[in-house]
């Protein structure tokens, strides 16, 4: 273990959310500059540093095509109308009940998470519910703290991320694996139904769901716009089957479904050439400024995970706690995990921190499988790491920053994670 690499790490995860929260820098800035400066403070060369940077920009480069032409994508379809009549469906059927809302972005967000990834749930859901809740005055830091509540028990499906990892490092397959995952995430969907009423809550107390007047304006000149508009289901079917498309098992990257879907979208309702031009030019404007966050955060991944820091620091924090408290070991890594997930981001904690404590507990009676299931428990926390891409594409289609989501869903995902810890003991879940 290298101490040095582990301690450079800390400080980096710990300066680089500092500077975020506080908003000191744009985030590209802390992405690019503070790892750099790590690396160096720990004696890499350039030619070492090179090496980082080509493995983190090619990890996060597919991600940050599949933002550019999917923003532009859902940007010319909100133009051309497209969600519009959902919006007005919704309107008149919930009102101004915030609480059906919320409800309803968690039910989109279950469906839109069915191929596992968030990327896709969130270009599903939040081109489709953030006019409507804008019009209710709800946040939207709020939405996407309701998508959070759900992505945690739903990247528990078998084929999802975390799942695969898991069962991986227990030595099970996946379906197995599920098997036994599946009560503990029967609590965690309760604890998520809770959570997100207690956000329609506040979100009341912060004055949403009072409609101006002019709101009803406005839906009856989109519908009139609906009714002139002769393109609107040529654009639905081209959505719909893109959608269709990222669902199936086609073996193309996403990235190019949305590339086809966008071209044809363009020639579809910009025949001419010189208009095409121009909205490629409008509708990129939309994306640039995410696009750069995104391989940013490329250059920060890269040298967190080649460098060495990400295993290092997973082995301080197993370290951390002393042999001699026995059969409360499980529990208190469990809270380690807590912070561990959002530290150290998927990859570094599933086959960095969960071996290590498997390899720690193990004397003591509890098995892989358990001390797998329990971290999978309290992962709500995870996402609040600063190093996950597909949050920051959501981050750029709700028009907020990274600091803004923590300082909102902190609160609201550490007690998730607590209550689920809390409910794994009671139910014998997790063994004391």
């Amino acid at each position: 273990m290298n101490t040095m690499l582990a301690v450079v790490g800390f400080g980096l995860i710990f300066v680089l959310v500092f500077v975020l929260l506080k908003g000191y820098v744009a985030p590209p800035v802390a992405f690019v500059s503070l790892p750099f400066i790590a690396a160096l403070i720990c004696g890499f060369s350039l030619n070492d540093i090179a090496g980082f940077l080509k493995g983190g920009m090619s990890s996060i480069m597919n991600t940050t095509i599949l933002f550019v032409f999917s923003i532009s994508f859902f940007t010319l379809m909100g133009e051309r109308g497209l969600f519009d009549p959902a919006i007005n469906a919704l309107t008149r059927r919930v009102g101004n009940n915030v609480t059906l809302v919320l409800f309803a972005v968690a039910a989109a967000s279950v469906i839109g998470h069915l191929d596992g990834s968030g990327s896709t749930t969130y270009l599903i859901v939040i081109p489709a519910f953030l006019p409507l809740c804008k019009k209710l005055k709800i946040r939207p830091e709020a939405i996407f703290a309701t998508m959070t509540c759900v992505l945690s028990f739903m990247n528990l499906i078998p084929w999802g991320g975390p799942t695969a990892r898991a069962a991986s490092v227990v030595g099970m397959e996946t379906n197995e694996y599920f098997q036994v995952m599946l009560p503990r995430m029967a609590i965690m969907v309760v604890i998520a139904i809770v959570f997100i009423y207690i956000i329609a809550r506040n979100e009341k107390k912060h004055g949403a769901g009072v409609l101006d007047v002019s709101d009803t304006i406005v839906a009856s000149a989109v519908e009139e716009r609906q009714k002139l508009d002769g393109k609107y289901f040529v654009n639905l079917f081209i959505t719909i089957a893109m959608l269709v498309t990222l669902f199936i098992e086609t073996g193309l990257p996403l990235y190019f479904i949305f590339m086809v879907s966008y071209v044809i979208a363009l020639v579809v309702n910009y025949p001419n050439a010189k208009e095409q031009a121009k909205k490629i030019k409008e509708f990129g404007t939309n994306s640039v400024s995410m696009t750069v966050t995104l391989l940013s955060v490329g250059v920060f991944l890269g040298v967190l995970n080649n460098s060495g820091m990400m295993d290092n620091m997973a082995s301080v924090i197993a370290a951390i706690v002393p042999s001699s408290i026995g059969s409360f070991m499980l529990i208190i890594f469990a809270l380690i995990a807590m912070i561990a997930f959002p530290c150290l981001g998927t990859d570094a904690f599933y086959f960095g921190y969960l071996p290590l404590v498997i390899g720690i507990v193990e004397p003591y009676g509890i098995s892989p499988v358990v001390v797998a299931t329990t971290f999978m428990m309290v992962s709500y926390t995870g996402i609040l790491s600063p190093a996950i891409p597909a949050s920051y594409m959501a981050f750029g289609l709700l028009d907020i920053s990274y600091g803004d989501h923590v300082k909102y869903s902190a609160k609201y995902l550490i007690a998730a994670s607590l209550i689920s810890l809390v409910a794994g003991v009671v139910t014998g879940f997790i063994p004391m």
